[in-house]
């Protein structure tokens, strides 16, 4: 269990708790449901930006140490993850609505 705690290039605990491996299922099931369950444009895109951004910064706790990435690239990463992803959940809303009649 101390693996999934204990950064492998730091040697320090992962932290906060819920960016740890171990918290991964938990936090990815409830992410999930909120994706799931938005009923409107603005909860699916709240939900898609919430999701990302739990993504990013448990990359960025699990990230390797050695290999620093600059901040403009991660912003920019980011930035076209949750583009693509609200863009993609909202057209699938779109879509399924539309054939529901």
């Amino acid at each position: 269990m101390i693996q999934c705690v204990v950064h492998p290039d730091t040697g320090l605990p992962v932290s906060p708790f819920f960016l740890r491996l171990s918290c991964i299922v938990p936090a990815n099931m409830t992410l999930d449901c909120l994706m799931i369950t938005a009923a409107t444009p603005w909860q699916t895109a709240g939900a898609q930006a919430l999701n990302q951004c739990y993504n990013a910064a448990h990359y960025w706790a699990n990230r390797n140490h050695t290999n620093d990435e600059p901040p403009v690239r991660v912003a920019a990463s980011f930035s076209a993850a949750t583009a693509s992803s609200v863009w993609a959940a909202l057209r699938l809303q779109r879509a399924a609505a539309a054939m529901q009649g």
